[in-house]
């Protein structure tokens, strides 16, 4: 194994404008070379009896290179009282080459394909994932945010796109105390009831040795992880100074 070499630039801009909105821009990339993978492989998907129904070999290897790159672009506006807003969109990508391919089967990571898990054991790599709420704060401070959590394709919990709502609701009780309640998973979305659906989330992409890219082991499940069940917490809070 040869050690890592790693290079990043980044670029990253605000800007104040007139009616108090913040508007960040920030750029990021990254270029490893001998970066290290866990190579999983299917050695014989297409077995005949009695060979088992298939067999996995996992191999940590130095791939040629890993290229990653990043854009995330954040607008805001959170006044003290009045109408606010939070949006942030991240696209990100991750890309290896050099790893080596299988004669028979396939193997995962495949070269020149987007970055995801194998299951849990590392993080997917959204190509689009966002953020964005609504709020106003009254005179008398009492508060209200709706929001949307966006998760893009290539998501981790192995599913197609989807979306989230929250909700926020703040109420002052006295000078020092207040009252909040907020939900998440608002809509309750994609949550299975709490079970794992075999066999229905996103394959992962295998590559052969003849450069063919594939459902990685078909016979293997990558079941939908469910998502947090709705949560509803309500909270009291006291501040101490006022």
């Amino acid at each position: 194994m040869q050690p890592e070499h790693a290079l990043e630039l980044d670029l990253g801009i605000d800007k104040r404008l007139r009616d108090g909105t913040i508007v960040s821009l920030d750029l990021v990339n990254t270029q490893i070379n001998n970066v290290f993978e866990t190579l999983s492989t299917v050695p014989n998907p297409i077995p005949t009896p009695p060979a088992p129904a298939y067999g996995v070999v996992y191999q940590p290897v130095n791939t040629a290179k890993l290229s990653s790159q990043m854009a995330m672009l954040t607008v805001r506006k959170e006044p003290i009282h009045g109408l606010g807003y939070y949006l942030t969109a991240t696209l990100a990508r991750s890309i290896p080459t050099g790893i080596p391919i299988q004669s028979k089967g396939f193997s995962v990571p495949a070269n020149s394909v987007q970055q995801c898990s194998d299951g849990g054991s590392a993080v997917c790599i959204p190509y689009l994932k966002g953020y964005g709420a609504l709020s106003y704060t009254t005179l008398d401070g009492t508060y209200l945010k709706v929001g949307v959590d966006y998760e893009g394709k290539n998501n981790t919990y192995f599913q197609p796109p989807f979306a989230l709502y929250d909700l926020t609701v703040r109420r002052p009780v006295s000078k020092e105390f207040d009252l909040q309640l907020s939900a998440y998973n608002l809509l309750n979305t994609n949550s299975f009831s709490g079970l794992v659906t075999p066999n229905a989330g996103v394959p992962m992409i295998g590559q052969n040795g003849a450069g063919q890219y594939g459902n990685y082991a078909a016979a293997l499940p990558f079941p939908q992880i469910p998502v947090q069940p709705r949560t509803v917490r309500l909270q009291f809070r006291y501040h101490v100074g006022r």
